[in-house]
């Protein structure tokens, strides 16, 4: 028994120790009821706990490692120890045996917008609906707030970023209706104002006075009858979803625009693009089987490629994301829309360009697919790609198990993001990579290096030629 206590004794004096307090980054008062977590970055399970009443938290018996430390509360944007910008990396906390770490976690409080809801008269609308939409592609609502007696709404909780807002559809008691209507005073995405909000930034007067008009219905049938899944997806993404009873179907309370119609069932599809403006009734929407993608594989300069290397897999996009399929080498067909083609060749090649049938404003790799026609993609492939290397370093020595992030810069993404991890002397290679600028960063939290979330003072920029390779080490804190 003594020997079993020493055991006991000696593990929890090589335990180490966090601890901290949470602090409201405007104010400096301290945040009471807030949750902590740390995070080994080498995946083993997350500890979490509640700041106290004076905002205190600490975590003792805790492993000698490396973690990152993060704090979340309703109302604030997400903190990180060590981040430099509001969605930058953290930085990792390396513990040794039996060390103690004290950290302040500063809490930035999200953005807002406010403004009213008013009626022909000037007057304010009270129990109104307002949401706020992302300003990018896909557009895709974030929240939602109710206007109070007077007629005023706020909606908080928001990332810094670029938003648009809508209000909500209203019957009216004389059979008229109030419109979905955006910020910009238009009922169509292209009219809407847009919404820049900083970090804790309120953005007030988003008034909006809802238009008068009808909404319109939409109701028809497929052909042949059967049960399809239906979905209506309108310019804001929201989707519409019913299963058609023998084949009918109706959408009400649709504001006039352009909408896209999809049918599926089973191996039949169907695609329209249909302008709603009041009541359409009598749709015949005539479901047919996809044919398979046809591919041609060929070389910058036109010459045929072996395929033996080469797979392609298919990724929803519309109507809704998901729905992943492989559809080279076999014959997968897919249903009526918006697919996303991602190509892989090895590390020797990369992709050059996509061509296929595709809609303005879609990505380099997309594709429209539709029933009874046949999709002919063509993948032109180089096998003169570049690549980049490097060391990660923190502290002047080297960063293993560091998460490394490269992503393209602008919208012609030819490669895809990739991720990469250092190894024990903190290397990285990324390989395969298309001609162009890159953005290269490292931390040491994978799960919170995104796409998309790269900062222009937290990456390293780096120009790629074709097969040439680029050395760029990488320092972090």
């Amino acid at each position: 028994m003594r020997c079993m206590i020493g055991l006991a004794l000696t593990g929890a004096a090589l335990a180490a120790t966090v601890q901290g307090v949470a602090v409201d980054n405007g104010s400096g008062r301290l945040l009471a009821s807030t949750k902590v977590s740390l995070t080994s970055v080498s995946g083993s399970p997350a500890f979490t706990m509640q700041t106290d009443r004076a905002g205190r938290f600490g975590f003792p018996d805790v492993p000698a490692g490396a973690y990152l430390l993060n704090a979340e509360r309703p109302a604030y944007v997400r903190a990180k120890y060590g981040q430099r910008t509001w969605n930058g990396a953290g930085r990792r906390i390396v513990l040794d045996a039996g060390g103690q770490f004290a950290a302040e976690l500063r809490m930035s409080r999200a953005s807002a917008i406010q403004g009213s809801v008013v009626d022909e008269n000037g007057v304010g609308v009270a129990g109104h609906a307002v949401t706020a939409f992302r300003a990018e592609q896909p557009v895709r609502p974030v929240a939602s707030a109710q206007t109070d007696d007077r007629g005023v709404y706020r909606i908080a909780g928001l990332a810094p970023g670029r938003y648009y807002a809508r209000t909500s559809a209203r019957s009216l008691p004389d059979g008229v209706n109030l419109l979905p209507t955006f910020f910009g005073q238009g009922t169509m995405l292209g009219q809407a104002r847009v919404i820049d909000l900083g970090l804790q930034e309120e953005v007030a007067d988003v008034n909006v006075q809802p238009l008068l008009g009808k909404l319109g219905r939409l109701s028809g049938a497929t052909r042949p009858a059967g049960a399809p899944v239906l979905k209506l997806v309108g310019d804001t993404g929201a989707v519409l979803e019913q299963s058609g009873r023998l084949g009918g179907f109706s959408f009400d309370q649709l504001t006039p625009g352009t909408y896209e119609l999809f049918a599926e069932d089973g191996a039949m599809s169907a695609y329209r693009k249909i302008l709603v403006n009041g009541d359409l009734d009598g749709l015949d929407v005539e479901l047919a089987p996809s044919p398979p993608l046809r591919f041609r594989f060929e070389e910058t300069g036109g010459t045929p490629l072996e395929t033996e290397r080469i797979s392609v897999l298919a990724r929803r996009k519309e109507p809704e994301e998901g729905d992943a399929r492989i559809v080279w080498p076999g014959t997968a067909a897919l249903p009526a829309g918006t697919w996303e083609l991602n190509v892989a060749c090895g590390s020797g090649m990369y992709v050059a360009a996509i061509r296929a049938d595709a809609a303005a404003g879609q990505a380099w790799n997309e594709v429209v697919v539709r029933p009874e026609r046949e999709t002919v993609v063509t993948v032109v492939l180089s096998s003169q790609p570049g690549s980049v290397r490097g060391v990660v370093k923190s502290g002047g020595g080297a960063a293993a198990g560091a998460s490394v992030l490269l992503e393209a810069e602008g919208a012609e993404r030819k490669t895809p993001v990739q991720k990469a991890i250092a190894g024990e002397k903190g290397e990285y290679r990324f390989v395969g990579l298309a001609p162009g600028k890159y953005k290269v960063a490292a931390g040491g939290d994978p799960g919170r290096m995104e796409p998309g979330g790269l900062e222009a003072g937290e990456s390293v920029t780096v120009d790629v030629a074709e097969n040439a390779e680029v050395a760029q080490d990488i320092d972090i804190p």
